[in-house]
């Protein structure tokens, strides 16, 4: 046996050489994490982080947020089996336990997180904030503040109510509160005031839909000199008459919208007075008493014709459903018997119920069909304040963000305090987000147009940029990260020599990197 040994031995130093080489390799995904680590610093969102929790912890965070960022909101416990093939900033590796610690950390460090807000609000200037809630369900019963109220999912679970401030010039998120589902967001709107003054955010506009719009809160922005503008129901009391003068004007070609031909639009300017009840007692003036003060207010009155005719068509057919059942004798709800004393007149006789339409009080409506108006107290032109407010749907992209790719629809923890913590996390990601969707906006915008350099409006090169574009249009920003993704790096060292390699790149790839803000070699 040993003489077999010893000439397995020497044939293999005759085909391999006397000495045997050391040899350790390994091979990692290094495409997308580059990316991702990019942003990180490009953004400022890194330091953020770092700035405002241990450093533990902020890596931890840190590479939970880029996991959901790079695998578009897969489940968590994929982070273990992700983590082989890519570095995150947490080189001792993410577990289970390890991020549900973070959250647990995270939900009870309040100061941790108040830090991180006030560190991602530096350097805003913003002329737009905007302001709006979502709502998470949950299937936990060990959370007291998820509680049934408003459900934006409408799957009829209990829900927490997110509520979160968003840079218009920055296009990202800033800070974001936390409280019970059945809180109406009408009554948020001072603490929101509030965290913006705690935040040294000031001479913005704050944007908000109609469910923020009560007197209480627009008499709040008053108090405050805050500049808001606001979505407002056309039923108010004090914006009727100024709906009715707008009515009288839509037909005129001068009311139509420069840039959206399917918007007519009518503005005046009123003085409002706002009036509450003193909290304390302070300059001769005692605690309860009534103060008020007059303030003007610019009013938008807008009516889309696409809006009015979908409108107009729902409303009809409802009408004649009801008038059905009406005729039929048939139970009626609560709205429905409203609809029936407005707009129909019944008798009853010998032949049975006879039903007619009140015309005039359906043309009445049909008229308002469309109509949305905006008030705000700093904003006087119509096409600024439509703009403004449209660009409001930004953060409802960042909502359906969250839930949708940011493994945030459902709460999937058992405490409120490790929900908060995970919110914190998927908040990050959520940062990361923001920033890729505004620089690739700008950036399908310049591609392929000429810019006034001679070196780049070559020919040649706006034609790559018009296909770099095309390619861009056509794929969503997981896509894009995924086909950065195959890009691998292998590292080896033989005999103490180390050795790297990385794979390929395309002309097109290449050009997006460097519009990106890379250095590509």
């Amino acid at each position: 046996d040993a003489s077999h040994s010893n000439e397995g031995c020497d044939q293999a130093q005759k085909v391999f050489g006397a000495q045997q080489d050391t040899i350790e390799a390994s091979c990692e995904r290094t495409g997308l994490t580059s990316i991702l680590q990019y942003v990180g610093k490009a953004s400022g969102i890194d330091a953020a982080v770092m700035r405002s929790l241990n450093e533990a912890d902020a890596l931890k965070a840190l590479s939970v947020a880029r996991y959901l960022v790079a695998t578009n909101g897969a489940p968590l416990p994929e982070i273990e089996e992700w983590q082989l093939r890519h570095s995150l900033p947490y080189q001792n590796g993410m577990s289970e336990v390890s991020y549900h610690n973070l959250f647990v950390v995270l939900g009870h460090d309040e100061t941790a997180r108040q830090k991180l807000f006030v560190n991602l609000s530096k350097g805003i200037i913003s002329d737009g904030i905007f302001y709006d809630s979502t709502t998470i369900s949950t299937y936990s019963e060990n959370i007291n503040e998820a509680r049934y109220g408003f459900n934006k999912d409408h799957d009829g679970l209990p829900t927490i109510k997110i509520l979160t401030f968003y840079s218009r010039n920055e296009r990202r998120p800033i800070a974001f509160s936390m409280q019970p589902g059945n809180i109406p967001d009408q009554i948020s709107l001072p603490n929101a005031l509030s965290a913006l003054d705690f935040l040294h955010i000031r001479h913005c506009i704050v944007v908000t839909d109609t469910g923020f719009c009560t007197e209480d809160s627009l008499t709040s922005y008053v108090r405050n000199n805050v500049k808001y503008l606001t979505l407002i129901s056309s039923t108010r009391k004090w914006i009727k008459p100024i709906v009715k003068d707008a009515l009288s004007v839509f037909d005129n070609l001068s009311s139509l919208n420069a840039y959206d031909l399917d918007i007519s639009q009518y503005t005046t300017s009123i003085f409002h007075e706002f009036s509450w009840q003193r909290e304390r007692t302070r300059g001769g003036k005692t605690k309860g008493e009534s103060e008020s003060v007059r303030r003007r207010v610019y009013v938008h009155v807008f009516k889309s014709a696409s809006r009015a005719n979908t409108a107009s068509d729902a409303f009809k057919r409802e009408l004649v459903r009801l008038k059905e059942r009406i005729e039929q004798n048939l139970d009626l709800s609560a709205t429905d018997n409203e609809r029936k004393a407005q707009f129909f007149s019944v008798t009853k006789g010998r032949g049975g119920i006879k039903v007619s339409y009140n015309e005039e009080a359906c043309r009445q409506a049909l008229k308002l069909k469309g109509i949305f108006v905006l008030v705000s107290n700093s904003i006087k032109d119509a096409d600024v304040a439509l703009t403004l407010y449209r660009e409001r749907e930004w953060i409802e992209e960042f909502y359906g963000t969250m839930k949708n790719k940011a493994d945030g629809g459902r709460t999937r923890t058992w405490s409120y305090e490790t929900f908060k913590g995970r919110v914190t996390v998927q908040f990050i990601a959520l940062c990361y987000y923001s920033w890729l969707y505004r620089k690739l906006t700008e950036m399908k915008s310049s591609l392929g147009q000429p810019n006034g350099d001679s070196k780049h409006d070559l020919e040649e090169n706006i034609k790559l940029e018009k296909k770099l574009r095309s390619w861009l249009e056509n794929k969503s920003l997981h896509q894009i990260l995924l086909w950065f993704d195959c890009i691998e790096t292998t590292k080896a060292r033989r005999n103490g020599k180390i050795h790297s390699w990385t794979t390929e790149l395309t002309i097109r790839d290449k050009l997006f990197l460097e519009k990106l803000g890379m250095k590509v070699s």
